[in-house]
């Protein structure tokens, strides 16, 4: 028989360059378990155990690197909900989870055997094909 695969996709917009973005994670159905277990110790690096447990927090990366990116900042806004208890965290602490985040997360999706892959495309090139 032969393997089976699970498929996860994510897309996302950028206005301000006008690209569009897909890419996803193709895993054997026999190593999910894997992907999860590696995705609650990431998210045990966010939030505490009893955070999780409650509210299933997403692990979302685009807010990850909002905080990120603000943590020398005394205003950062517009973060989601899940996310307001990194932001009181000194700058410090915050660039250590970040860069631990990624190591895990890289850690985990070659454990779990993926093969990751993406596409950009320029949406005027897109419209400019089609026509």
């Amino acid at each position: 028989m032969k393997d089976e695969y699970i498929l996860y996709l994510d897309e996302s917009e950028f206005k301000n360059t006008k690209t569009f973005a897909i890419a996803g994670i193709a895993i054997k159905k026999g190593n999910i378990s894997l992907l999860e277990q590696g995705i609650e110790e990431v998210k045990k690096l966010i939030w505490s155990e009893e955070y999780i447990t409650s509210n299933n927090p997403v692990l979302h990366c685009t807010e990850l690197q909002k905080v990120f990116s603000s943590r020398k900042s005394d205003d950062i806004t517009g973060v989601k909900d899940e996310y307001q208890e990194l932001i009181k965290l000194p700058a410090e602490d915050i660039e250590k989870i970040y860069y631990q985040v990624y190591g895990k997360l890289s850690q985990t999706l070659k454990k779990a055997d993926v093969t990751v892959f993406s596409c950009i495309i320029k949406i005027q090139q897109l419209y400019d094909f089609a026509d």
